[in-house]
C-alpha cells in the first residue's frame, strides 16, 4: 500500500484515514446576533464549526432545489437561479443550518432544520443572517488550515508604506483574513485608554465637557 508522508516518517494511508476520521471537529464559540431586550446582551451563545466538503455539497443542492421551487413560474429566472440573490439566501441558510451547533451539546445542530432558518414568523432576519455568515468565514481562516495572515515583517512594511504614502491603495491587495490580521495587529498595539476614547459611545477625554464650566 502506498505510504502518505515524508521519507522520515511515513504512515500507511490506511493509518492516516483512521486519525483524519478520529478527530474531533473544531469549533469557535460565537455570540448570537440578537439582543436580550431586558440587558441588550446577546441571547446566547453557539458553536460555529467549518463544513467539511459533503456537507457543502449538500448545502448547495438543498438550495438549488428550495430556490427553484420559489422561481418555478418564471422559467428564465429558474434557467439562471445559482447566481441569482434567492439561491445565495437560500444556500447562506443551509450553510448556517449545518454550521451553528448547541452550546451544551456541540453534536446537535442549532436550527431544527434550514427551514427554520429561514421561517416567516421566528427565523432569521437578513441582518442576523449576514452576521452569523461572516462570523462563518472568519471560523473557516481561524480553524481552517491555510495561513493566509501576513507575517510580521510584511505587517510593518504595509503600515511603513501606508504612513508614507497616505493613500489605502495598498490595502486593495489584501484578503479578508490579511485584512483581519492587520487590524487586530494595529488594535494590539493601542495602549488601553486610547482604545477606550474610540469605542462606540465613547469621547475622548479632551473633548468630554465638565458641567461645572
Amino acid at each position: 500500500m502506498q505510504a502518505v508522508g515524508t521519507k522520515e516518517e511515513q504512515i500507511p494511508a490506511s493509518e492516516l484515514w483512521t486519525k483524519l476520521a478520529s478527530q474531533k471537529r473544531p469549533t469557535k464559540e460565537v455570540d448570537f446576533p440578537r439582543a436580550d431586550p431586558e440587558t441588550g446582551e446577546p441571547m446566547g451563545k453557539l458553536l460555529m464549526r467549518p463544513l467539511k466538503q459533503g456537507e457543502i455539497l449538500a448545502a448547495q443542492s438543498a438550495a438549488l432545489k428550495y430556490a427553484k421551487t420559489l422561481v418555478a413560474s418564471d422559467p428564465e429566472l429558474a434557467a439562471r437561479i445559482e447566481g441569482s440573490p434567492v439561491y445565495q439566501n437560500a444556500c447562506a441558510c443551509e450553510i448556517l443550518f449545518r454550521a451553528c451547533m448547541r452550546i451544551e451539546n456541540p453534536s446537535l445542530p442549532l436550527f431544527p432544520t434550514a427551514a427554520s432558518v429561514r421561517d416567516v414568523r421566528n427565523g432569521l432576519t437578513t441582518d442576523e443572517v449576514g452576521v452569523l455568515m461572516n462570523a462563518y468565514e472568519f471560523v473557516q481562516l481561524e480553524l481552517g488550515p491555510i495561513a493566509a495572515f501576513l507575517s510580521e515583517p510584511a505587517r510593518e512594511a504595509l503600515i511603513e508604506r501606508l504612513r508614507e504614502g497616505g493613500s489605502a491603495i495598498p490595502l486593495a491587495s489584501l484578503s479578508l483574513a490579511q485584512w483581519t490580521d492587520l487590524t487586530m495587529h494595529l488594535v494590539s498595539r493601542c495602549p488601553s485608554s486610547a482604545m477606550g476614547s474610540i469605542l462606540p459611545g465613547t469621547q475622548p477625554e479632551e473633548l468630554t465637557l465638565s458641567t461645572s464650566e
